[in-house]
Order: C-alpha cells, then structure tokens, then sequence
C-alpha cells in the first residue's frame, strides 16, 4: 500500500491531526472493506461518510493554539534510584574508556620515546667513524672537541628520553590498575536487578604500530636539534597526562556530584545520560518536582534544546514557554528550525505564550507559515490568529496561506477561520474571500470551508454592489447556499451589521436579480426569476428570526414580508413572527390575517403548525 502502518497507526490512536488525507480515507477503507468482505455498494457508501466527515473536520476550529498543559508525570518512588544506579553505570563505563584511551595513548608515547632513544644510540654509536672521516675531509670543520661536545649532548637527550619513558611506565602501572577497577564496576552494575542495559561503548582498541620516529640517515648536528625540541615536547605531554591520570583517579576515588540522597542532583546528571528515555524521564521529573523556574533546570532546557531524541526537543519547546523571562532568541529560533516537524509545531505553539518580542515571535512565524509540514503551517495559521489580531503582517500572511492553490485544504481552512476571526471587515480580507469561492466553486461537493467564505461576504460586504451580485447569481436552492446560511446566524447573531446585510436581502425584488444574471460570467442555475427573488427574500427572514429574535428591525421586516406577493415568502414571515415575536400585537395582527391567507399552504402552517405556539 501506498501508506505506512504508522500512519493507520495513529489513525486509530486518533491523533491524525487534523484529519487524515483524502488519499489516505479511500486507500484505508479499501483495504478494511476487502478485509470485512464488504460489497462495492457499501464500499462506496462508507467512502461517501467517510469524505463528508473529512470535509466537517477541515472547518473545526483549532483548540490547541496555546501550549497543551501536559500532565504532571508520576514520580515513582524507584526513579531516582533508578536513575543514580544508571548514572553510575554509565560513569563507571565512561570512566573505563577514557582510561583504555589513555593508556593507548601512553603506550604509543612510549614507544615513540623508545625510537628517539633508539635513534640517540645509533648517533652515538657512530661518532668514531664520524671523527675519522672529517680528520681526512677537513681537521678545522668539526674537530674532536666539536664532535665530543655533540656526543654528550646526546648522551644527555638519551637519559632524559629515558627518564621521561620510565615516567610513562609507571603511569601505565597505575592506570592498568584503575582500569582493573573500573571494569569490575562496569560488570558489578551491569549485572544489577533493577537497571535497564544501557548502550555499551566499543571495546575495541586499536594499537597500531609507530612507525621508526626519527629516520636513522640524518647529520648529527639537525638530528640533536630536532630530538630537542621532540623531547621539549614530550616533557610537556608526559605533565598533562600525569594530571589527567590524576583527575582520573580522584573520580574514582571521589564520592563525586551524586553524594548523600539529594534527588535534585541526581536528575540534574541523569538529564546527561546516554539513553534518550531516561534523559527523558530526568527531565519531566525534574521540570515537575522544581519547575522551570531555578537557573540550572533552564541551563538544563536550553542545553537540551541540540537534544539528539527528538521527544525531548518537544519537551524542551513547550516548557520555555512557562518562563516569567522571555527564553534566549537563539533556543527557540533554534528549536523552530528544527529537523523534526514535531519540534518545530510545538515551538509555534509556544510563541503564543511565550514572553517574546513581538517582532521576533512574528518573524519566526512568518517563516514556519511556510513550512514544508502542513501541520506546522497549520499550527502557525492557528498562533497567528490567537495572537496576533491587530497585525497586518499577520493578516497577510493568512491571505497568502488561503489563496495558495497548491497548500493543503486544511491549512486554508483554518487560514480562513483566522480571517474571519479578526478581519472579516477587511477589503483585502474581501477580495479573498471573493478569489476563495471562486477557486472552490469547480468542486463537485462544496466544501464548508467556502460556505464560510459566501457567509462572510453576504454578512459583511452585502452592500459593495459586485458582491451583491456575486451573491445573488448564486443558486438560492443549492447546497452552498444552505451551507452558508446556518454559518450566518450562528457566527454572527446578533451583530448589526450582519442584521442590515439580511434586510437588504429581504428586500431582493426581480429587477435586482435580472441585473445581476446579466453580469454573471458563469452560467447559473435554471430558476424562474420571480422564484429566485422569493428564495433570497425567504432564506434572509429565516436567518433574521433565528440570529435576530425581538429584534425591532428584523420585526418590520417580517411584517412587510408578511403582506409579499410570493406565499413561500409569506409562510417564512408568518414562521418568524410566531416564534419570534409572539407576544407582540402587530405579530399576532399579521398572524391572524395570514390565517385566512389566499393560499391554503399558509393558511395551514398558520392553522396548524403555529397556532400552538400562539396559544401558549
């Protein structure tokens, strides 16, 4: 199959945010469907619930704008114990290895020492035959003062190359015993009941042969000087490995950072483990038991920021967002630009709380709203939207995420609902709105997300005469319209200049609607113009009675639809004025009259339907 098992996975642990791709929805039901033996016909019908399930989840709004509170963990009464026995498993590892590397490194100082010492004793060997041969050659270019005086030099390097190899001998003695000791601690930890293996180091240790340290070919005189300066340089290597060896041997020996029972020092080190889930369980526990609040817990957090597990950069971007003081520019910068798609959701999450400039946390979310993971784009459409309602930087940002054709339906939608969120009275906002319904107006099924748009344009902007045409050469019996009619009401019930669009509807008349047919670009749909006005006239009185009840204006505008020439019209008025104003005596004075209406499709819905609501 074209998907990965984990991502059915997380479809069935429902943490497919914000919902599963439409590819995904057939290929998935596919298989279930062959797998239950299930019929073409109920395959089809279940992929039919399945897509429009999909296309109510793209409009939820999002919930998780802010950091989501994470529950406290458990502290168990074994984890730190459990823990301390880790990090001393891994020291005592730790400590064993730099003690093979140091005594590699010794043995190979040795013997590039003994080739010194070796190389010294050829030169000295020769120094007859160098004494008879310049007597022969010329008496005055090296006399045997000369050559004397080069051979206790020599000499005197030879001793001194010795001294310092004897020194590295009896280092190698005492770090061969540390060594003895720290591998009987690595075996007596490991061996430990209530510890979980950690990765162990490589045993491996390579001890190459040196090559001859000084070439045996060489002129006395160049030959001392660089044997010098060689020897100047291995007094110096054989002082710090001594205080190496040293600080080795005082860890050993030391009760070192985890003395006594002090909990908080053991977390502390643990957070430096070789396993990700113990550095993960060192953390929260932590974080849980002192809070974020102490310097070394942030010195902890923005050192786990470059974390290798990336469950633990998670961590570490949702809880800076906690600090009273904004977190350094560079973590969260850092933790935005992260690897992991993860990482980067939660950093966007937490630029919503967290104590940042202003102008950094929008920059940094400018870029994650172009973000190759459309969660993340997402995730910043969400902030953006919470945060930052009176940016037009932000605003624009959401006008590109919605116009984009190419991004994912679901970032658009929630682009769309930050839009309408904080400016929904925009003229940028509007012409969007526009270029979005005209873009989702080739769908086969429209989308909740365009019902939003014509809501918004026919709540809104009703009174900018394109739009109003736009509106009206929309079929009033379509699936869109309906859609869009509920989004009315419920978003903006009660607003007054919601109210004002929905009377100017309910005064459609055919002229209007002739006009505005004409302008279409599109063809429309087959409907007689009379009934089309009708429609548009009835539709706004329901969303009047249903956003608006006792509203003054709403109720004259009942009362004149009551007396149109349409009775859909007139049985939508008679509808309002019942449940709206039913204690009203020009109410109950057009009721009465509509109950001997001219057609007898009003009459019964006043008779019948409503004539119980008038008598309670």
């Amino acid at each position: 199959m074209t998907f990965s098992k984990s991502h059915i996975d997380r479809l069935l642990a429902a943490r497919a945010r914000p919902h599963p791709p439409r590819p995904f929805t057939r290929q998935f039901l596919l298989i279930t469907s062959r797998a239950a033996g299930l019929s073409k016909q109920e395959y089809e019908k279940r992929l039919s619930e399945a897509v429009s399930l999909a296309d109510a989840l793209s409009v939820s709004p999002s919930t998780e704008v802010a950091p989501r509170p994470r529950p406290a963990p458990v502290l168990h009464a074994e984890t730190v114990p459990e823990l301390k026995l880790k990090l001393e498993l891994e020291r005592a590892r730790h400590l064993e290895t730099r003690l093979r590397y140091a005594l590699s490194d010794t043995r190979s100082f040795v013997m590039t020492l003994w080739d010194i010492i070796s190389a010294l004793r050829d030169i000295i060997s020769g120094r007859d035959e160098l004494q008879g041969r310049e007597r022969r050659v010329d008496a005055d270019r090296a006399s045997p003062s000369h050559v004397q005086r080069l051979t206790e030099q020599a000499l005197a390097h030879k001793r001194a190359a010795q001294g310092e190899a004897d020194h590295a001998l009896a280092r190698i003695r005492v770090l061969e015993e540390r060594w003895e000791q720290a591998q009987a601690d690595v075996h007596r930890l490991s061996l430990h009941a209530d510890i979980a293996e950690l990765p162990g180091g490589d045993a491996s240790s390579t001890t190459p042969t040196s090559p001859p340290f000084l070439p045996q070919d060489l002129f006395m005189q160049p030959a001392l000087t660089d044997i010098a300066a060689a020897l100047e340089k291995a007094h110096l290597f054989n002082a710090q490995q001594d205080a190496s060896a040293r600080t080795l041997e005082e860890e050993m020996t030391g009760s070192g950072p985890l003395a006594g029972d002090d909990e908080r020092a053991v977390l502390l080190q643990a957070t430096r483990l070789s396993d990700p889930a113990s550095r993960r369980t060192a953390l929260r526990s932590l974080v849980s038991l002192w809070g974020t609040e102490s310097s070394d817990t942030r010195e902890v957090l923005l050192r786990m920021a470059s974390d290798v597990d990336p469950g633990i950069r998670v961590d570490v971007a949702e809880w800076v967002a906690s600090w009273d003081a904004p977190p350094p520019h560079s973590t969260l910068s850092l933790l935005a630009a992260d690897i992991d798609s993860e990482v980067r959701g939660a950093a966007a999450r937490s630029l919503a709380a967290v104590n940042w400039p202003e102008h950094h946390a929008l920059d940094t979310l400018l870029q994650l709203t172009r973000d190759q993971d459309v969660q993340v784009r997402s995730v910043a459409a969400d902030v953006m939207t919470e945060q930052w309602t009176n940016s037009p930087v932000a605003r624009d940002a959401l006008l590109q995420l919605l116009l984009d054709g190419r991004e994912d339906a679901s970032t658009r939608s929630r682009a769309l609902e930050g839009l309408l969120e904080n400016w929904v009275d925009a003229p940028e906002t509007r012409d969007a709105l526009l270029k979005y319904w005209a873009d989702e107006a080739g769908r086969d099924r429209p989308a909740q997300a365009a019902a939003q748009a014509v809501a918004a344009l026919l709540g809104h902007w009703l009174h900018v005469p394109h739009v109003h045409a736009a509106i009206l050469q929309l079929d009033p019996t379509s699936s869109l319209y309906n859609l869009a009619m509920p989004a009315v009401y419920t978003r903006w019930g009660g607003s007054q200049a919601v109210r004002s669009s929905l009377i100017q509807l309910a005064q459609t008349d055919e002229v209007t609607v002739q006009q505005a047919l004409r302008e279409a670009t599109a063809p429309t749909a087959e409907l007689d113009i009379d009934e089309r006005a009708g429609r548009f006239r009835s539709t706004a009185m329901l969303m009047l009675r249903t956003g608006w009840k006792e509203d003054p204006l709403a109720l004259d505008t009942a009362l004149r639809l009551a007396r149109d020439p349409l009775p859909r019209v007139r049985g939508e008025a008679a509808t309002a004025l019942a449940i709206g104003w039913p204690q009203n005596a020009a109410a109950r004075d057009a009721l009465r009259r509509l109950a001997h209406d001219d057609d007898r499709s009003v009459q019964q819905l006043v008779k019948s339907d409503l004539q119980g609501r008038l008598d309670g």
